[in-house]
């Protein structure tokens, strides 16, 4: 029993000391975006049909940027991004913030979700909202976004507005 707690121990230690490149990385803005080199395009977003009146389309801006994680040192002031090209590249929303929004990334998936058609929904994680981007290059992206009937729901999802992206030139 003292052996494996001190093996758990030394494990923690070890832990404690090193690096953490596990912590997923999602820039906040283009301009960020492009400074630590992962930037790849930014999308305009166009056809906004709105379904729900009550509701203000909170996306203000979308941009590919390649798959990244935080090189994370124990004193946490390294971002140093590590690029894992082993996946397919990123869409990353940034929302807008303004306080008569109703959809904000704090009642994200609790509240509302946007769904990628066809690819079921869009994670969240940095207070971005993120998705993968089509593995096949295609002209025009469709995306809904949904209130959830439930937190955590994917069922029984009422549509508020729908959108698709196309590659800003």
């Amino acid at each position: 029993m003292k052996i494996q707690w001190i093996n758990i121990l030394f494990l923690f230690l070890i832990s404690c000391n090193g690096s953490n490149t596990q912590t997923p990385g999602a820039s906040h803005n283009i301009q960020e975006s492009k400074e630590i080199g992962v930037f790849i395009e930014e999308y305009n977003i166009i056809n906004i049909q709105t379904i729900d009146t009550t509701f203000l389309f909170p996306i203000q801006t979308v941009w590919k940027e390649m798959i990244w994680h935080v090189n994370m040192t124990k004193s946490g002031k390294d971002r140093t991004p590590i690029i894992d090209s082993t996946y397919t590249p990123r869409i990353v929303v940034s929302l807008k913030i303004n306080s008569s929004m109703k959809l904000t990334i704090d009642n994200y998936l609790t509240f509302w979700q946007v769904q990628r058609d066809g690819e079921g929904s869009v994670g969240c994680y940095n207070n971005m909202i993120v998705c993968s981007s089509p593995k096949e290059a295609i002209d025009t992206i469709p995306f809904t976004i949904y209130r959830c009937s439930e937190p955590y729901s994917f069922e029984n999802l009422t549509p508020l507005f729908t959108f698709d992206l196309v590659k800003k030139e």
